[in-house]
């Protein structure tokens, strides 16, 4: 179905695609999407979050990070956010219209929840090398978390195109122990 939306997405718009022509794109029943999804949004929701969790993961575990020095997980990080970015701005119209949802297909809620996972384990890895000084490492992943979804937010629905520009403005909006990869 993922690959259907894909076809799709390349000729309509997310909000001109029905259900009848994902199904019949995708070869599948129509009652095995609604066993998944209620909704066309909820379902791009789930394949457009799960995209940028996966950009967004630069090493699975904290383990991963523990011979490796700080510079080299701020470059991780950093090239993770550029492609997150570039691929927000490659698929802009998608993310607008998913930012900009009203009902309850979940995009910015299913979005904060793989983020903050993603920020529990920069946390976690900035402690091994005993830079994260907050008191309570749950607060700082979620407040983290939540000013990155904010920040993808306003580039999707913004009409910035320089990639590196903005993605130096949201590190530059890290905590003043987030170590910064020299530009």
């Amino acid at each position: 179905m993922q690959e259907a939306l894909f076809t799709l997405l390349a000729e309509h718009d997310l909000a001109d695609i029905t259900v009848s022509q994902l199904c019949r794109e995708a070869d599948v029943h129509r009652t095995t999407f609604y066993g998944h999804y209620p909704t066309i949004e909820a379902f791009a929701s789930d394949v457009f979050a799960d995209m940028l969790d996966s950009l967004a993961d630069v090493g699975g575990s904290p383990e991963a990070f523990d011979d490796v020095d700080a510079d080299a997980v701020s470059s991780a990080y950093d090239v993770a956010l550029i492609d997150e970015l570039q691929h927000i701005l490659e698929n802009r119209a998608v993310y607008r219209r998913l930012f900009a949802l009203t009902n309850d297909a979940g995009f910015r809620r299913t979005l904060s929840k793989r983020m903050r996972a993603r920020a529990d384990l920069a946390v976690e890895v900035w402690r091994r090398h005993d830079l994260a000084l907050a008191s309570d490492p749950a607060v700082l992943a979620a407040h983290i978390a939540g000013g990155l979804v904010g920040a993808l937010e306003l580039w999707a629905t913004s009409d910035r195109t320089d990639v590196e520009v903005f993605a130096a403005a949201v590190v530059d909006t890290m905590p003043p122990w987030w170590p910064r990869v020299s530009r």
